[in-house]
Order: C-alpha cells, then sequence, then structure tokens
C-alpha cells in the first residue's frame, strides 16, 4: 500500500481471494444447490451474507447509501441490447445504463469518414476519431442514465442524429468544447440552459479518466484506467471497490 511495486514483485490481491474463496465455499455447502446460481447470490445479496454485510457496515461508516437490503433486492435482468447496423457489420451494446450506446454513436459518426484512406493511427485518423468521441460523450454526460428513472432519446444512436452532429468535427482543429445535442428536437447543440444545469456539478478541472494500455516487444501487456479518488471508496477485507463509476463499466 501506498507505494509502487518494485520489479519481479507480484500484485497479491489476498482481500479479494478471500471473497472468492467465500463464494465457492457457500456453493459447496448449501445442500441441494451447489450448482445454483441462487447459492453464489446467497453470499453477496442475503441480508445475513457476509460480503453484503461487509459493505453495508463500511458504508455506514463512510457515509455511502448501500444497505443490505440493497443487495437482498438486487436480481439481474435479461434485456435485448441496443444494435445498429455498422457497414458490413452489427454493433451490440447494453441500455443507456451502461456507456456502452456511446460506442454505437461514436461509430455511426465515423461512417461518414473514409477511415481507411486516412491510414491507421495517422495524425489525421487520430484527430477523427477522437473528435468524434468528443461529441459522443458529451451527450453519454448529458443524457444517459437509468432507463427506469429516466427517459432515454432513442435518436442519440440513430443515424440520422450522426448526420447532424457529423459537421461540428472540423479536420483543421481540435475541439475545447463538451458540446451535447438534443436528440429529441433533432438539433446539433442542445439549448444552454440545458447544459449549464446538467453540467453545473463540474469545476473547470479534468474530472474525467485516463486509460494507459502498453505492450511490449515480448507480448507483455499493462492496462490501467485511473480514476479520481474521490469517486471511489473501498471495502479492504473484501478486495471490493465501491464507486458511482463502475455501472459504466458494464
Amino acid at each position: 500500500m501506498g507505494g509502487c511495486r518494485k520489479q519481479g514483485r507480484f500484485f497479491v490481491q489476498a482481500d479479494l481471494a478471500r471473497t472468492f474463496q467465500t463464494l465457492a465455499r457457500v456453493e459447496t455447502e448449501t445442500p441441494g444447490r451447489a450448482e445454483s446460481p441462487a447459492s453464489r447470490r446467497y453470499a453477496i445479496t442475503s441480508n445475513r451474507g457476509p460480503i453484503a454485510k461487509g459493505i453495508s457496515d463500511f458504508c455506514r461508516k463512510a457515509g455511502c447509501l448501500l444497505r443490505e437490503e440493497d443487495f437482498a433486492a438486487l436480481h439481474a435482468r435479461v434485456e435485448e441490447p441496443l444494435n445498429r447496423d455498422l457497414s458490413r457489420r452489427a454493433g451490440y451494446k447494453c441500455g443507456f445504463w451502461t456507456q456502452g450506446p456511446v460506442m454505437l454513436e461514436n461509430l455511426n459518426l465515423l461512417e461518414g469518414f473514409d477511415l481507411k484512406t486516412m491510414k491507421h493511427n495517422s495524425a489525421e485518423y487520430v484527430h477523427t476519431v477522437v473528435e468524434a468521441e468528443k461529441l459522443g460523450y458529451a451527450d453519454r454526460d448529458a443524457y444517459y442514465g437509468d432507463p427506469d428513472f429516466t427517459p432515454m432519446p432513442a435518436a442519440l444512436i440513430s443515424k440520422e442524429y450522426a448526420n447532424l452532429r457529423r459537421p461540428l468535427i472540423n479536420p483543421q482543429r481540435a475541439s475545447a468544447e463538451h458540446v451535447p445535442g438534443d436528440p429529441v428536437h433533432m438539433s446539433v447543440r442542445a439549448p444552454e440552459d440545458f447544459v449549464r444545469a446538467r453540467f453545473q456539478h463540474r469545476n473547470g478541472e479534468h474530472q474525467d479518466t485516463t486509460c494507459v494500455n502498453v505492450i511490449d516487444q515480448e507480448g507483455n501487456l499493462f492496462s490501467a484506467t485511473p480514476r479520481r479518488l474521490d469517486s471511489c471508496r473501498h471495502r479492504r477485507d473484501t478486495g471490493i471497490p465501491l464507486s458511482s463509476a463502475h455501472s459504466n463499466l458494464s
């Protein structure tokens, strides 16, 4: 804790290992339910489940909102994925309760460019992809949420909406704006009062995620996605981090 690992040292997540062992033990010790998903769910979600209770106790002390009842009421729901035809392929993503649909929106935007002619990872190619992603992520930040509580404009991932937004991509200049559109009224830019209301929590500092991926000549891969530490709490004896961003990674 508190420092970088020296070369040759292993990074061991003993707490997380114990959590996995708890799940495995519940499966084998629950008579008649060894192969049942319910036995795995019990260890996490039951009011008396050790994992749920540990996280809940931690949240009470830390001022977080999760309680045992939330885990007990949790259930997975099967739903149809969002999908769009992408040239000769089809793209499928989870719903707007994740950030998955932003990839469909970004790909719709990029369909208006000849990326193959630009050549992979050329300056023109990278510029075009990044500028398209800026538009998609601005819409994500402005609109995405839980569809059970917030209406989701289906036009966000439509070809027609992408056609409206695409001209905002300047091939000669990188945008410094965070510009959501208006998929409800099919407008290139959302009204200024709407944007101010949705982004009022931003204070001008960079508050987003940085992702670093490195592969060396021997095939070793390192991937890290650091986030602002104040958005994450860690229940140490479970090895499970709690973060408001985890739904985005689903």
